[in-house]
Formats: C-alpha cells, sequence, structure tokens
C-alpha cells in the first residue's frame, strides 16, 4: 500500500484513522499498531509499519434484494454502495471481440463501446428513462440493446449494460440488476426461448434464476442469444473486482461451473420416459443454467480464436462433441437417466 492513496486524521486520544482516497464516501478506519506507540505529530507509514490494517469488506445494495430492484429500480437508495467492473484491457478486449461478433452485431441492434449512439444515450439520460442517471453516465455503458421497433428506434425498450449492472425496460417495468447484493452475486446469464419471444435469466450463486429481460421483436431475439455470453464474461469481471478489493482468491466461473447433479429440485409427473417408460421430471434449473455458461464459454473462446488468426479451438467445431455434452436438457429420467 503506498501512503500516498490514502488520507488521515488523529482523534482527541491520539489514535489515528485513514480511508482511500479512491472511495471519499467511505468508512474511516482505526489504524492499530500492535509494535510502536506512534508519534502524536505524524501520521503511520503504511509502507514500513508490519502490521496490516483489517478492513471490512463494503457491504453493497446494503438491505436491498433482487426482485425488488428488477421489478423498479426506483427502489434503489441514492446512497447505496454499487459494484464497479474495472474496464482495463481484458474488458476492451472482450468488447472488441463483442464488436466482431456478426449475430451480436446483426440488424445493427445492439451497440457495443466505443460505437455507441452517444446522442441517442444522452436523450435517454436527460429523460432519466431507465431510472439511472444518480449512478452512471455515458462513460459507463459497455453496451446498448435497443428493443424499440422501426422506425422510431430512440431506445425506450432495452437492456443498458453498465458498469454497475443491467438496467432495463421491458414489458411495462424498468428494473436493475446490479452485479453484487450484499453477500449475494450474479454468476452469469443464459438465453432462453419463449412463447413468441427470446428471455434473458440471469443466474445468483445461490442456484436461483431470475428472468430479467424479454423480447418479441424477430430481430433482437437472435442478437439475444450472443449477448448472454457477453454478460456473463461482464459478472465475471465484476466479481473479480470484488475478489480483488477484499484480498480473497478469485476463480472464474468457468473454472467452477460443472455439469451440476440434476438429483435436486420439485419432482413432476411430466410423462414417461421413452427409453424405460418411468416418470420424468424437470431438470434442476442449475444445471440448466450451469450448461449454459459453459456452452456460451466455448462459442466465445472460438470466435476469440478465429479473430486472433487461429482456426482451431480446444472446445472443438461448433456443434461437436462439446456442445452435444452440455446441450440442454429440459426432462430427466431417475431410473435410466435419459434426458432431453
Amino acid at each position: 500500500m503506498e501512503d500516498e492513496n490514502y488520507e488521515w486524521w488523529e482523534d482527541e486520544n491520539g489514535h489515528w484513522y485513514h480511508r482511500d482516497k479512491r472511495t471519499p464516501d467511505g468508512e474511516w478506519q482505526l489504524w492499530e499498531d500492535d509494535q510502536s506507540q506512534t508519534s502524536h505529530n505524524d501520521p503511520p507509514d503504511l509502507n514500513t509499519t508490519s502490521k496490516e490494517t483489517t478492513q471490512n469488506p463494503i457491504v453493497y445494495c446494503e438491505n436491498m434484494d433482487w426482485n425488488t430492484l428488477n421489478e423498479k429500480v426506483m427502489k434503489l437508495k441514492p446512497s447505496c454502495k454499487l459494484l464497479r467492473i474495472n474496464v482495463d484491457e481484458n474488458i476492451l478486449s472482450y468488447l472488441s471481440v463483442a464488436s466482431n461478433n456478426k449475430k451480436l452485431m446483426k440488424k445493427s441492434r445492439v451497440e457495443v463501446f466505443p460505437n455507441i449512439n452517444a446522442k441517442k444515450l444522452q436523450k435517454l439520460f436527460d429523460k432519466n428513462k431507465y431510472k439511472n442517471n444518480n449512478f452512471i453516465n455515458l462513460d459507463d455503458v459497455l453496451m446498448f440493446a435497443d428493443d424499440t421497433t422501426f422506425p422510431l428506434r430512440n431506445g425506450n425498450k432495452g437492456i443498458m449494460v453498465t458498469t454497475v449492472g443491467l438496467f432495463c425496460s421491458t414489458m411495462g417495468r424498468i428494473g436493475f440488476l446490479p452485479w453484487r447484493i450484499e453477500n449475494s452475486r450474479v454468476t452469469g446469464f443464459y438465453d432462453e426461448k419463449g412463447f413468441l419471444s427470446r428471455k434473458i435469466v440471469a443466474v445468483l450463486d445461490t442456484g436461483e434464476s431470475i428472468e430479467i429481460f424479454e423480447s418479441s421483436d424477430p430481430d433482437l431475439k437472435k442478437n439475444l442469444v450472443e449477448l448472454s455470453q457477453f454478460l456473463t464474461i461482464f459478472a465475471d469481471a465484476a466479481n473479480h473486482a470484488y475478489c480483488m478489493e477484499n484480498g480473497i482468491d478469485f476463480l472464474s466461473v468457468f473454472d467452477e461451473t460443472e455439469d451440476t447433479s440434476e438429483s435436486d429440485g420439485d419432482f413432476g409427473l411430466s410423462g414417461d420416459c421413452p427409453n424405460c417408460g418411468s416418470v420424468m421430471r424437470d431438470a434442476s434449473l442449475t444445471a440448466r443454467g450451469g450448461k449454459a455458461l459453459l456452452r456460451g464459454f466455448a462459442s466465445l473462446h472460438r470466435s476469440m480464436e478465429r479473430q486472433a488468426g487461429y482456426s482451431y479451438s480446444f472446445f472443438g467445431k461448433s456443434g461437436g462433441i462439446y456442445d452435444k455434452a452440455t446441450a440442454d436438457k429440459s426432462m430427466v429420467c431417475d431410473k435410466c437417466g435419459y434426458k432431453f
């Protein structure tokens, strides 16, 4: 830690307190030094003192919950702290890959930084259409998916992907999905086909799935398939920022996501197994979400390899063995293991 990164003050009892200059609204932390008595005239030297300070992790979106914010962003307290993505070289490289993804950019329905229509976004900010003016500015917007119809294309409905989370205007509601709420975080996203529409679903580290956006636009529906893959990358980057901030070992969601057993969850009399005739049940949403993350990561890796000039990915070709192994199976038979 560099001493110039902190500001200090001394109370009437000679105790020193410090605060990171990068978080001017943060709490003052008591400096404790068991090695020696600190001079009353000078602040402690963070570079030479051997004892490290113990800082409490920042609590993000304190006393909030996922469903409340997802339904109505206005419930978000202006004073709450939001976990923010660090836009470093890795994030910029992923944004570059996204800009060259033909499926994502088809019909120009999705805009990617730095090629975002600043004039349109500024109008949305000025009118506070996404209820986000208190928390972000134009520089925080990483992607924008426009769900309005031609010839308007005014952006009043869509997804605003930002460094602090997703602001979504859809189906008569305006919601917000932060990267983290207290001790819970977003681990990834997957798309799900609905009746005449396509949805984007967020997966939490608790295994819970939350539907955050739905579009019936025939063009944007195709874009959402690719968009969910990049949203997972951003969620992973937010978790990395949190771990670095609090000295926690970081494990990428792509390393920890496994082919989760589909033995948990509610059982339902959903039909007979075509293999053995036994009753089948709905597959675990956690397992389905995990497989969706794996498929998305494989697709993203293939795209990056192609952009780098390589013709082969260790995930194999699209539709190959890996994709078949991680294919979505919505029903499972507990007797013989048959899935479809």
